[in-house]
């Protein structure tokens, strides 16, 4: 089956990212609003099941508290057990602004073979979205690359993370009024490729120094676009 698997649908991710760097509420609405259509546009009207990555409770269970509505979770969609709890990958010294890493808890990361048993059919096609793309996402995609046996049929709707649609890609392109870069993405994207997600050199980049090394860095990553 062809899916697309969301992480962490919670309210205190996108209320990290929204309008970054300051969280704005007015936006908010509107912003989700938007990228639930974009799922239920690119995903669920193309054939794929929409899945979303769940925490596990602290007394058992997925859980839901908190879980932010208005990304739109249909009853259709299916729901994933992370094998983990929010204070295990995330453990509360590391909540504190300013936590020296060296000295908290390592987190947990979701136990992925275990992930990966729960689709009830074989995955054919995969794209993922979520938070955070550097890191979650990346290592569930490397570990459907390379131990899934996806290779060419993995990649990270970069959108649809929290580097794209909902903070504007506010690491690449340049600062403007948050809806103004919220509006200008589609809600389908047919063509992917650096000049549609504005990294093309002329679009974002100062020097030629900077544009080579983001080609480099995306080429070790095959699931995204590179090219």
């Amino acid at each position: 089956m062809k899916v697309f698997l969301f992480l962490y649908p919670y309210r205190r991710y996108f209320e990290t990212c929204i309008g970054y760097p300051d969280y704005q509420p007015d936006l908010a609405d509107l912003a989700l609003g938007h990228y639930s259509k974009a799922i239920d546009l690119r995903y669920r009207q193309r054939g794929f099941r929409v899945c979303w990555l769940m925490f596990r409770s602290e007394g058992g269970g997925l859980e839901y508290e908190g879980v932010d509505q208005r990304v739109g979770i249909h009853s259709s969609d299916l729901l994933i057990d992370a094998g983990m709890t929010f204070n295990q990958h995330c453990p509360p010294e590391l909540q504190v602004l300013g936590a020296d890493r060296s000295k908290c808890p390592k987190p947990i990361y979701a136990n992925l073979p275990y992930v990966f048993s729960q689709f009830p059919e074989p995955i054919c096609e995969l794209w993922i979205g979520g938070h955070r793309q550097q890191d979650c996402v990346d290592k569930v995609a490397r570990f459907a690359y390379f131990k899934q046996m996806l290779k060419g049929r993995v990649h990270v709707d970069e959108d649809l993370t929290e580097m794209g649609m909902l903070a504007a890609r506010y690491y690449y392109l340049p600062r403007t009024d948050p809806l103004e870069r919220f509006n200008n993405f589609p809600l389908v994207r047919d063509v992917w490729s650096y000049e549609s997600l504005g990294f093309s050199a002329e679009q974002c980049w100062q020097t030629d120094y900077l544009y080579k090394r983001l080609r480099r860095i995306r080429n070790l990553h095959p699931w995204l676009v590179h090219k």
